[in-house]
């Protein structure tokens, strides 16, 4: 079992990476959408540092590109949460084993497999609004530093979610067996 407890941490690692790669390569007001017409570079430090300039992108960002935005800022404030659950119940662990106490184990991989479906859900759902929104900037070649980029990585961190769900759910019902 430990084996597959480390296996999703590394995709509880590399899904948290992508997402926050995604999340920090977005400029859906590139220099189509400046928010400062002379400064079209500027709109990449105003619009996806999370939680707190989610009211600007939301405005902001053109067509199915504000519910893709969204689904990146939701997905950027959660995706710190399987690791560090992770983390907690390494220490859990140990601690129930020197207690010689059996660890609650299926709980906390039913919460981890929900918060990693939720994960997988915003990340592939705003890749396919941003290919619904503006196909060009996520096939077609692109110059800049765009959206195309910010949408592969978030594919990526969708599948590594999507792994981490299916693994963590895996965890969970071998706890239930055992």
């Amino acid at each position: 079992m430990l084996i597959f407890r480390i296996i999703l941490g590394c995709f509880s690692l590399i899904g948290l990476g992508l997402t926050l790669s995604s999340v920090f390569t977005t400029s859906w007001l590139n220099e189509d959408y400046p928010m400062y017409p002379n400064q079209p570079n500027s709109t990449f430090f105003h619009n996806h540092y999370g939680i707190v300039f989610l009211c600007i992108s939301f405005i902001q960002c053109p067509g199915w590109a504000i519910f893709a935005s969204l689904l990146m800022n939701i997905a950027f404030i959660i995706s710190f949460v399987p690791f560090f659950m992770l983390i907690r119940l390494f220490f859990y662990s140990r601690k129930c084993q020197k207690l010689g106490i059996a660890e609650p184990a299926q709980s906390f991989f039913t919460y981890m497999s929900i918060n990693m479906l939720v994960l997988a859900i915003c990340e592939i759902s705003a890749f396919i609004l941003t290919i619904a929104d503006a196909p060009s900037y996520v096939l077609g070649p692109r110059d800049t530093f765009s959206t195309g980029y910010s949408c592969y990585l978030a594919l990526g961190a969708g599948i590594c979610w999507i792994l981490g769900f299916g693994i963590s759910v895996y965890l969970r019902t071998a706890e239930k067996i055992l």
